[in-house]
């Protein structure tokens, strides 16, 4: 006979264990997407890379202007804004939504957790790689227009992506689709806004290193919400739920 506390953690466990499995098959299906990319998709991709290559004509002027403007408190007020998106916060946060989904039995939330875990990994993982390949230096330290050093592993050359603007957009999204409402949809944008302007503020990125990061984490974001889509039939929602029992496994369908 199981104990409840023996009880309740293989239920943890397999939880965790589906979810991982579910981790896994957003990857391969977001992957198998990048090679089926319709017309649509080409052109929102060429105008994303249009916009940030128009971005960076500025950059020079932009910094300089900034850099002048410049003074200690404003500098610590938008540090503080910066410091909204730091991924080991953000991290946590997820962490802590989807924990606090699992032990409250709450699906809704647990889920909500699992897509900021995945999309923050999947943005994580395309924005880290692009800062080595690109070896783009940062604002402080550019000697000249589209300075880049490509494989610079230093970080004072990987300034783009932005990994603050990456992670801020990458949230906003995901919470904004699982919310659905526009007074939760408009200050999660404004926030993340907020954070990407901080990053060219503190001299740490130029304007298209912020726009490529959350086109990163907004497109990353929008994979994972669409690749976990809840199957419609009829116009109804239709959700299938595994549940562990004592004696076994089964499976619940609800419209």
């Amino acid at each position: 006979m199981l104990s409840s506390d023996s009880y309740s953690s293989k239920c943890f466990i397999y939880t965790i264990g589906e979810d991982i499995l579910t981790m896994e098959d957003n990857f391969i299906d977001i992957g198998k997407g990048i090679f089926h990319l319709g017309s649509d998709e080409m052109i929102l991709a060429a105008s994303l890379l249009g916009g940030i290559a128009l971005s960076s004509i500025p950059e020079m002027e932009i910094r300089d202007w900034n850099v002048e403007r410049m003074n200690d408190v404003t500098y610590e007020k938008y540090k503080s804004i910066s410091s909204l998106a730091k991924r080991e916060y953000i991290g946590l946060f997820a962490a802590g939504v989807y924990f606090g989904g699992l032990v409250s039995g709450t699906d809704r939330i647990r889920r909500t957790g699992l897509k900021l875990i995945t999309a923050m990994t999947l943005s994580g993982i395309i924005t880290g790689s692009f800062k080595v390949i690109l070896g783009k230096a940062r604002p402080w330290r550019a000697e000249h227009l589209n300075d880049y050093r490509f494989f610079e592993m230093s970080n004072d050359f990987q300034a783009m992506p932005s990994g603050h603007s990456t992670v801020a957009f990458c949230v906003a999204t995901i919470l904004a689709g699982e919310i659905d409402r526009w007074w939760a949809t408009v200050p999660l944008y404004a926030t993340a806004g907020l954070v990407a302007w901080s990053r060219i503020y503190l001299n740490q990125h130029f304007l298209s290193d912020v726009i490529a990061g959350a086109s990163v984490g907004t497109l990353s974001a929008l994979a994972v919400l669409n690749v976990n889509k809840k199957i419609e039939i009829g116009g109804k929602e239709l959700t299938i739920l595994p549940d562990v029992y004592r004696s076994g496994i089964s499976i619940s369908i609800k419209f």
